[in-house]
């Protein structure tokens, strides 16, 4: 009925992080994009983590904390900020084949550390490593679809809606909005 466990992974760089296109401050030439604007962050990650559950027959608790640490620069000199995220959440089954969740969610990083040199802080405050930290406190809303006995016993669905209900960015960052995310998972013994 309860379950702790630690995980972890590691995030190798394999997004660009030199592209360019043309924005309102370079029209009509191309140039450097800002750090959030590149498709990666061009540093190896650690991607640590730490899960608690508690379950019975009728619901389930469970508190979870991860993180994005870089470790050093790219090859551009500058590293997006650490991402630190902790999740609560409470579950309830309605039936034997669908089940309700809600959370909470609390999301925080820091400012790029470094500087690329194609990136002019004085020509768009997207370019000044100081305005790019922030947090934010999302509530996600869930459901959980078992399928029972038959053609597609042990397939599970799951939908989960998630808004923000406080965001504080440092500088002029795009807002987060609500967003919506399905699953689809079937169970396999070995």
């Amino acid at each position: 009925s309860v379950r702790f466990h630690v995980h972890g992974g590691v995030s190798v760089p394999v997004g660009s992080i030199d592209n360019d296109d043309v924005t309102p401050f370079s029209d009509p030439n191309p140039t450097q994009l800002p750090y959030t604007q590149q498709l990666g962050s061009g540093t190896v990650d650690l991607l640590p983590g730490i899960t608690f559950n508690m379950q019975n027959d009728r619901a389930s608790l469970g508190l979870q904390g991860r993180a994005t640490i870089r470790l050093g620069e790219n090859d551009r000199g500058w590293a997006l900020g650490d991402l630190y995220v902790g999740d609560l959440w409470a579950g309830l089954k309605a039936s034997d084949w669908v089940s309700v969740s809600l959370g909470a969610r609390y999301s925080s990083w820091g400012n790029v550390e470094g500087l690329d040199e194609d990136l002019d802080p004085n020509e768009s405050p997207a370019h000044n490593t100081l305005t790019q930290a922030g947090w934010r406190v999302d509530l996600p809303v869930g459901m959980n679809f078992v399928l029972p006995a038959g053609q597609f016993e042990g397939h599970r669905l799951g939908v989960e809606f998630s808004f923000p209900v406080h965001q504080d960015l440092d500088g002029p960052q795009l807002r987060h909005g609500w967003s919506l995310a399905a699953g689809w998972s079937m169970e396999m013994g070995f």
